[in-house]
């Protein structure tokens, strides 16, 4: 095998075995400079309508991590030409932007385009002295650019199934979870309401039971399954909530608690409930969970007012030092936040303080977190609940 052709297979290789985009980057700068034998060379991604120089190998400092106007620069012309440049003198030619070059050492400079069709970049090589780029350092920069092209697209397709592999992994964790909290839920949870009602029928069993007796047995039958279905649906929620996929879209969270809060009122009209909602609050989520975080926390907040002559709810946004944060505030009974954690069946009143099943806390948090956001709360008992949820800074219109 030729000896000039040993250093050249080498490089493909080390481009062909690249991992990451940045291994893609540095082999492809050093190997052009060396194979090619300039005094530098410098890797270039476009970057909007800027030209982006990501990484060089240099005798000394030439661009990067600078940006110029691909209308600008010779690496702009390059990506949008889908053509080399060859200029044996910087000075001379009208594509290069002198002011920049001057402070460098670059006298003469060729440029290839990364991709042929449709570049996704620019690779450049340059020399301290006089020199014009031959047919072969041309062949040799651009056959080293085209591998780079397809060194960087199989980064990406490894990347992006190592990332369908990690959120695979996460739905089969969190779906075992849910199978075991539904098996803890029917074996625990659900027992007591059970056996209530397998000791409510048997009892309307006795022909000799008064007529009184009857009617209060079945009105605790039908409240005891309404509680149980309640659960169940409950637990449904919280797995379709995990195992669902999001459909990413503007919502107006505003007018999603203007839903919500519409329907609480035609539940108990006479209530006397003071609500204010900010106008205009959107993110970028999944609808269809966002009506879940909402509806759950404006239902606890009604919830839990219940017991207020005069209640009073807020949704809105409040800044703060980390970030601003979605708020849903309400005045009423309030807990102990300290011990929140968002565990499922985890109740902060008993039963006969305030109707629940303990998941609507934990199914919110499920929604929020899968959209990569976070969910706290400030409360203490007596003195209302501040519930705060944050999505990622992209989710925010």
């Amino acid at each position: 095998m030729h000896t000039a052709v040993k250093p050249f297979i080498s490089a493909v290789q080390q481009l062909a075995l690249a991992t990451t985009r940045q291994q893609v980057i540095e082999t492809l700068a050093t190997t052009a400079r060396s194979l090619i034998g300039a005094d530098g060379a410098t890797v270039v991604f476009r970057d909007g309508d800027k030209s982006f120089y990501v990484h060089e190998d240099a005798m000394a400092p030439l661009f990067a991590p600078g940006r110029f106007s691909i209308k600008a620069c010779v690496s702009g012309w390059v990506m949008e030409n889908a053509k080399p440049a060859v200029i044996d003198d910087v000075y001379t030619d009208a594509r290069v932007p002198i002011e920049v070059y001057r402070p460098t050492f670059v006298k003469s400079m060729g440029m290839v385009p990364i991709r042929s069709m449709a570049p996704i970049g620019a690779l450049g090589v340059y020399w301290a002295q006089g020199h014009h780029m031959t047919p072969d350092e041309l062949e040799r920069a651009q056959a080293l650019a085209d591998s780079a092209a397809v060194a960087l697209q199989n980064v990406n397709t490894l990347e992006n199934l190592e990332e369908r592999v990690r959120e695979r992994t996460q739905q089969l964790t969190q779906m075992n979870q849910d199978l075991r909290l539904f098996a803890g839920s029917v074996a625990h949870d659900l027992r007591s309401p059970l056996t209530l009602l397998i000791g409510d029928a048997e009892a309307l069993q006795y022909e000799d039971l008064p007529v009184e007796e009857r009617g209060e047995l079945a009105r605790e039958l039908m409240q005891t399954a309404l509680h149980m279905n309640g659960m169940l649906q409950g637990l449904l929620d919280l797995s379709h909530v995990t195992s669902r996929p999001l459909a990413v879209a503007p919502v107006n969270l505003s007018r999603v608690a203007e839903d919500s809060l519409r329907l609480l009122r035609s539940i108990e009209p006479n209530r006397n409930v003071s609500v204010v909602i900010e106008p205009g609050l959107a993110v970028d989520a999944d609808e269809g969970l966002m009506r879940v975080v909402m509806g759950n926390l404006l239902n606890n907040a009604w919830k839990y007012t219940s017991r207020q002559p005069s209640a009073h709810i807020r949704f809105g946004i409040e800044p703060m030092n980390s970030g601003d944060a979605f708020v849903v505030q309400d005045d009423g009974a309030g807990f102990d936040a300290k011990s929140l954690n968002f565990e499922a069946f985890r109740r902060f009143h008993a039963a006969n303080e305030f109707p629940g099943n303990g998941l609507g806390l934990a199914t919110v948090h499920r929604a929020i977190t899968r959209h990569g956001g976070s969910m706290w709360a400030e409360s203490s008992r007596g003195a209302g609940a501040r519930f705060y949820f944050r999505l990622p800074p992209r989710a925010h219109a």
